[in-house]
Order: C-alpha cells, then structure tokens, then sequence
C-alpha cells in the first residue's frame, strides 16, 4: 500500500548509500540465555551472515556485548544493558556519523537482527524497494519486521527524537511512527531464529538446499502499510 505523501515516494536510486545497524545484545531467553549472534544456522554463525549481508554499508554498527569483530565494525553496547530493542536501536543511531558528506552519515539505515539466516536475500530485497520513510519485511505470517528494515535515517532520527526515553519500549513505539510499507517476502526472507526448534528447522532447510536466492522471484513483493 502506497503512503500518502510527494516527493517523500520518490524511490531511491540504486547505489544509494546505507549504513547499518545490526541488533545483537538481547538476553537469549527462549533459547536458554544462549548467545543468538553465535548460533551455527546454515553455513555458520548468524551474526557473521548478517554482517556479510551489509558488507556495503558505508557504516556497520553492531549493538551488544563486545566481540572479536573486523575493526571497521563500531561496536556499542545498548543503553541501558537489555534496555530492549527500541533502546538498542537508538543506541546504535548515536553511534553513527551525525554529518553528511562522502564519509558522513548516509540517507538511509538498515535495522536488522542478528538472527535472520536469510539476510544475504534480505538487503537486496529492501534496498531494491526502499522510498519514503522506508521499507520493513513480513515475515511468514504477515507481521511487520521491524529489524528487518530500511529507513530514511532522518526520519529514524526524528522518531527517535519524538520518541525521547526508549528504555524498555517496544520496536513499534519507535519504528512505527515512521510511514513505511511492509514487504511481503517471498518464501522464508523475513522469518527470524528465536528458539531452538526454530534452530533445527532453519537447519534442515539449509540442508534441504532450499536456501536459493528467494528474492529473486519475477513479481514484486505485495507491499502494505508496516502500521496495519
């Protein structure tokens, strides 16, 4: 579904720059307070598979505990500690160039959890289909994937700004009041790793062979208000 708006639709052009935000500090909970980012899913970890998926970014900030990361990678930890995702995203946004200009701040953000096994697919797809205020992916069941996202990084800093003290809201009191579409993806794009049944599942999909390039498929990806 289109927003309402003008030039705000205007679709970005391909090689516009991104920076990245990747979301890996959260408790582990369902998963017996394992690391996420550490889980072996498909070829290896899942927070190297991410990082490998924004490899282009002009700027990779990774929110969490401190790991031994490529030294181009800004590494920070939410505030405060397990503050919740929306903490976690703005922490990030701090963390990156607040500037413009060849080496500053790029006009769009990606926001993605560290548990996507299918990012390499992902960031394509929504850099592909990036305009207004910005694009998140459905995931199976059709709900919105706030970390699974593209966003005009000025509007991010606007809601963030709007949103003021993030501790222990919800991705939605932050990234909903932005006006974004949520992508339905196709086959397993959007779909995330959240316990260990999930684990094995994504496992034997790898091994299945099922994990061809999803994104590529010949029709556009039906597109609705991320805010239904």
């Amino acid at each position: 579904m289109m927003v309402e708006g003008d030039t705000e639709l205007q679709g970005a052009a391909a090689d516009d720059p991104y920076d990245a935000i990747v979301l890996a500090g959260g408790r582990g909970s369902r998963l017996g307070l394992v690391d996420k980012a550490t889980l072996d899913v498909g070829d290896g970890p899942l927070l190297a598979g991410v990082l490998e998926a924004v490899a282009a970014a002009r700027h990779v900030v990774v929110v969490g505990p401190p790991r031994d990361l490529p030294a181009h990678i800004h590494q920070v930890r939410e505030e405060p500690v397990f503050g919740g995702p929306a903490a976690a995203v703005v922490t990030g946004l701090h963390a990156l160039p607040t500037e413009s200009g060849a080496d500053g701040a790029a006009p769009w953000t990606i926001v993605l959890g560290c548990d996507l096994p299918l990012a390499r697919q992902a960031v394509p797809l929504l850099l592909a289909t990036r305009r207004g205020e910005g694009c998140v992916l459905a995931d199976g069941e059709g709900h919105a994937q706030w970390v699974a996202g593209v966003y005009s990084t000025s509007a991010l800093v606007a809601a963030a700004e709007s949103l003021g003290d993030a501790t222990d809201r919800p991705l939605r009191a932050l990234l909903g009041r932005l006006s974004t579409r949520a992508l339905a993806a196709p086959g397993r794009v959007g779909d995330d790793v959240d316990t260990w049944d999930q684990v094995s599942e994504w496992n034997d999909y790898f091994i299945d062979g099922e994990d061809a390039d999803e994104s590529s498929a010949d029709d556009e990806p039906e597109e609705r208000s991320a805010n239904e």
